[in-house]
């Protein structure tokens, strides 16, 4: 009997196990199906339709955002835009506890409870999950989004646009409801288990948008002064006609360069009459025909005719050209050209600006996604609330903000932050103190003495006396010691 019960409980715990393994696994396709799945593919959109959809944004979400997608895939000018600004942030952060009452908690409770927060905070990888977040938010306008979340991780999972919309707004995040009737009960496990219970509301009340529920939602919106998702640069987009246009043109222009024609002036009598048979002429053309490179014409004809050049005169036209357009559109976008190889303008300080431009807009979408956080923070237990603090710190000026927190530091201001600045996690700056200080016992550790580590009044510092060495004055300098001359060097 006894042996009977010690299998069912090791059954018990394989299949516990094997529960939790798919509780952080998410299932890209129904491998029962041989492993099928949807095909990616485009439309390819004109310049005049790509104007009409931005006449009437709201009624065309589907077009600008498979707009959008597109030239994504296909150029780099619009990747580049959008990876520049979704790169930007470098994502550091501190975590502050906040709801509390300092005279009603204990010190070490208050400690317990931190560490726990940061410990849930690290398992969500936020520095890169909130880089894809916005990567999605540029390129479609809105980053619909649902959380995986378990004991050891949390990741987001990007829901297709298509059936999803905005619903609500709530505690100033936005929410958003999925179109169940388009979700198949066998892809359910695609989904986190939310998905589910909203796909069974769903044919129980037959209501097709379920709103996804706020402790598994993450919305991220591009744009926050609309109601609906509109890509932030697909203004830009029938600028890349223009490049594009520029290019054929510039090739055009070369392959034209490589031609040459030559025509061959059949001689005429007074009359302008032909004074050679034309078969001994037409002789002499094919001859001559078969002995020319490729990329040259050659014709016959009575009129005199010179040998005619395809070459533009300033070749650097159609090169010049293609660099204005990639301007226009670097322009057009609120951009710096100069952050793209541009070489016509070389102002360092018209740069900085630029670029202290770009990163206000990058520190509005970095507010919305700890928002968004927090509001994910405050459905963990606890009897203290936390919440993280997103820092204004990025690739540009990183070197600038660490030497401001390093400086706060110093006054005892604000050290965790200094500590993140420089890359590491709150919980990496906590272990690594644990480490340090008991561990390895750095703390014991004392630098090298020199004249740099010690003060001026130190009884070791400065320059050894002669009576420090056991000799005795000169005369010159018992008499300085006699009328205290040094007393106020």
């Amino acid at each position: 009997m006894a042996l009977e019960e010690e299998k069912s409980q090791m059954n018990l715990d394989e299949f516990l196990q094997t529960y939790a393994a798919d509780l952080r696994k998410q299932w890209l396709r129904n491998l029962e199906k041989n492993g099928g799945g949807s095909s990616v593919s485009f439309s390819r959109y004109t310049q005049d339709q790509i104007y009409q959809y931005l006449q009437s944004p709201q009624s065309n979400e589907t077009n600008l955002r498979n707009t959008s997608i597109y030239f994504y895939s296909t150029s780099s000018h619009y990747r580049r835009l959008i990876d520049y600004y979704a790169t930007m942030m470098v994502w550091d952060y501190i975590v502050v506890p906040y709801k509390y009452d300092p005279t009603k908690i204990k010190a070490e409770q208050l400690k317990k409870q931190y560490v726990k927060a940061i410990a849930s905070v690290e398992t969500m990888n936020l520095k890169n999950e909130l880089k894809k977040a916005l990567t999605i938010a540029l390129r479609e306008g809105v980053a619909y989004c649902m959380i995986w979340t378990n004991s050891d991780s949390w990741w987001l999972q990007r829901i297709n646009p298509d059936i999803c919309v905005l619903s609500s707004v709530e505690n100033g995040a936005w929410n958003f409801a999925v179109d169940c009737s388009r979700i198949k009960e066998e892809d359910l496990n695609q989904y986190p288990e939310a998905m589910t219970t909203m796909w069974n509301e769903y044919r129980r009340t037959g209501t097709k948008y379920q709103e996804v529920p706020a402790a598994v939602s993450f919305c991220l919106k591009a744009d926050e002064t609309t109601s609906y998702s509109l890509p932030p640069f697909a203004a830009t987009i029938p600028l890349l006609y223009y490049i594009e246009t520029a290019k054929e043109l510039q090739e055009i222009g070369d392959e034209l360069n490589n031609y040459k024609l030559i025509s061959l002036t059949l001689p005429t009598d007074k009359d302008g009459k032909p004074s050679i048979d034309y078969n001994v002429a037409l002789k002499y053309y094919e001859h001559f025909v078969g002995n020319i490179p490729p990329r040259i014409g050659v014709g016959m004809t009575p009129m005199k005719m010179e040998s005619v050049d395809f070459e533009r005169s300033g070749s650097t036209v159609d090169v010049d050209s293609v660099a204005r357009t990639e301007e226009q559109y670097w322009a057009a976008s609120g951009t710096s050209s100069l952050l793209f190889g541009s070489a016509k303008n070389s102002s360092s300080s018209g740069l900085k600006l630029s670029i202290t431009s770009d990163e206000a807009l990058a520190f509005g979408w970095a507010s919305q996604c700890e928002r968004l956080i927090n509001r994910y923070l405050l459905t963990l237990s606890g009897t203290v609330k936390f919440k993280i603090t997103i820092l204004p710190v990025t690739v540009f000026n990183r070197f600038d903000m660490v030497n401001m927190y390093k400086e706060a530091a110093t006054y005892g201001i604000a050290r965790s932050a200094y500590g993140a600045a420089l890359g590491f996690h709150p919980a990496d700056v906590a272990a690594l103190e644990v480490i340090d200080s008991e561990v390895l016992s750095l703390n014991e550790l004392t630098p090298l003495t020199s004249t740099h580590t010690q003060s001026s009044t130190s009884d070791t510092g400065g320059r050894p006396t002669n009576e420090s060495k056991g000799e005795g004055l000169t005369e010159a300098g018992e008499q300085t010691k006699e009328d205290d001359e040094n007393a106020n060097r």
